[in-house]
């Protein structure tokens, strides 16, 4: 049975999942039709329920239930990081378990209460994601790459991958949020298109604004005939999906209070409520000039039915959104770049469905630099699923995951020797591995056959991998072509691959 490319990006706040279907890469919906699952797992006396499902009864259900799992996965509960995580938290108590690793405490109605582990949850929602992709594809899902941000450690990576193993799937590889972000606008590929092989590529800037659910990032990368390097990279816990939340919260609480005169602040189930609403709100004025807003017994019994507009919201929302905008200013000081040297700027995340953001980065960068098109949430899946497509013209990595998120990297550059003897690097040292480069180059209209001289610069000398010779070259609409590829599996083996319309595909190995 064939292998079908899968996609899957977790968030503190969304797991989602994207998948190969007829040479395209797309988000899959889930059972209750939607392209985003939230990241919430609730545990009932009868079942576990995740996703939508523990979402629809939230409310009611608060202290038996884990949100956002992932923010806890492979960390202490003494850790900075886990306290910022738990300020606020709605759900299930927390406390130290085994190690003191965190551990959530779930109350049943006789007994004592049940004693859950982030990597429990992420496990049930990782079997959700296999359950939604297997409903799409017949084919097996060996070959899937996950997601995480920049800042998860090694060892929480592990986890991961485990969780995913548990599920029934095997991931090939782990790319960071800006990466796939990159990968899912086609910017990886700047450098594929028709060129004379001579031709030197010039190195284009990108800007990654992820605007996440409970904290944010900056990345600048950098690609230089076609690696992708990272420049500069900034984070901050002042801006986020949830803060912007946090602002239309206090907007409907304040409604509520002066048509009722009761202040609902402190009222747990009631916040949660407008929590709910908030976020639909949000993702509505992004679109709409005015949203309305509509709570069923809010307080007492007491609905709330008011009218959001984006107007008053955006001027409650300046604080949050000049944070992102200091984001921003920080990771191009830190790259030491103005707004003029990025090519491109892409707008994705959790929370990436502010207006007044996207306004400001029109301003700054110019709207026709700034990618938007793709929906903020579901970015990271499709990357990864178009980077799992790359990968499938590897070996199989599945046994040596571990090595690939340790690093492993090219010793040298490796490239083509031109006429004069010299190496035109394709591929450069300490690029990670498994790695895949692919470029489509023009050829003079008098040319009928091509040889290519694959090498690798050690110290002083060029040495030679590979020699491929093509006795005819083929043509597409009158114009003479080949594509070149080089495929570097998890031990940095070598592949090389020419092909030409036509004519019967070149491989060799690439050995010294």
């Amino acid at each position: 049975m064939a292998s079908t490319p899968v996609g899957l990006s977790f968030t503190n706040s969304h797991c989602v999942v994207a998948l190969a279907k007829d040479d395209r890469s797309e988000v899959i919906a889930n059972e209750s039709g939607e392209r985003t699952t939230p990241a919430l797992v609730s545990f009932t006396e009868d079942e576990t329920l995740s996703g939508y499902a523990a979402k629809q009864g939230i409310v009611r259900n608060a202290r038996k239930s884990v949100g956002k799992p992932l923010a806890f996965l492979g960390l202490k509960h003494e850790d900075d990081q886990v306290k910022a995580s738990l300020k606020g938290y709605p759900y299930a108590r927390s406390q130290a378990g085994k190690d003191g690793m965190v551990e959530f405490l779930v109350p049943q109605d006789e007994g004592d209460d049940k004693t859950v582990t982030p990597q429990t949850c992420l496990n049930t929602l990782c079997n959700t994601m296999k359950a939604t992709a297997k409903g799409q594809t017949k084919g097996t899902i060996d070959n899937v790459v996950i997601t995480c941000s920049h800042e998860f450690a090694e060892d929480r990576r592990k986890y991961l991958i485990e969780a995913c193993k548990q599920a029934g799937m095997a991931v090939t590889r782990i790319v960071t949020e800006p990466t796939a972000a990159i990968i899912a606008y086609g910017l990886h590929n700047h450098h594929v298109h028709e060129h004379h092989i001579t031709r030197d590529e010039p190195r284009a800037n990108y800007l990654v604004v992820n605007i996440g659910g409970t904290e944010s990032s900056c990345t600048v990368m950098a690609s230089d005939q076609g690696l992708l390097r990272e420049v500069s990279h900034e984070t901050s816990n002042s801006v986020s999906a949830t803060h912007f939340n946090k602002v239309l919260i206090d907007l409907l609480s304040a409604e509520f209070k002066k048509v009722m005169r009761v202040d609902i602040s402190s009222e747990k189930r009631a916040q949660m409520k407008l929590a709910m609403a908030a976020e639909r709100a949000r993702r509505a004025l992004y679109k709409q000039a005015s949203v309305p807003a509509s709570i069923d017994g809010l307080h007492e019994g007491v609905d709330l039915n008011c009218s959001v507009p984006r107007a008053k919201y955006e001027a409650m929302s300046q604080s949050v959104a000049k944070h992102a905008s200091d984001l921003i200013a920080k990771a191009l000081k830190s790259a030491n770049l103005s707004p003029k040297a990025i090519a491109k700027v892409v707008y994705v995340g959790d929370g990436a469905h502010s207006k007044k953001l996207l306004d400001g980065l029109h301003s700054s960068f110019g709207a026709d630099n700034v990618l938007s098109h793709i929906a903020g949430e579901e970015a990271f899946a499709l990357g990864a699923c178009k980077h799992a497509v790359m990968m499938q013209g590897l070996d199989d990595t599945t046994d040596h995951i571990a090595a690939s998120v340790s690093v492993k990297a090219l010793a040298h550059d490796v490239g083509m020797v031109d006429t004069e003897g010299k190496l035109q690097t394709l591929v450069g040292k300490g690029t990670p591995v498994p790695y895949l480069f692919k470029t489509t180059f023009a050829l003079p209209k008098d040319q009928t056959s091509l040889k290519l001289t694959l090498a690798e610069q050690r110290a002083d000398a060029v040495v030679t991998l590979a020699t491929l010779r093509m006795p005819q070259v083929g043509a597409v609409d009158g114009a003479v072509q080949a594509t070149l590829s080089l495929s570097f599996d998890d031990e940095a083996n070598g592949v090389v691959r020419l092909t030409s319309p036509g004519q019967t595909d070149l491989e060799a190995v690439l050995e010294a």
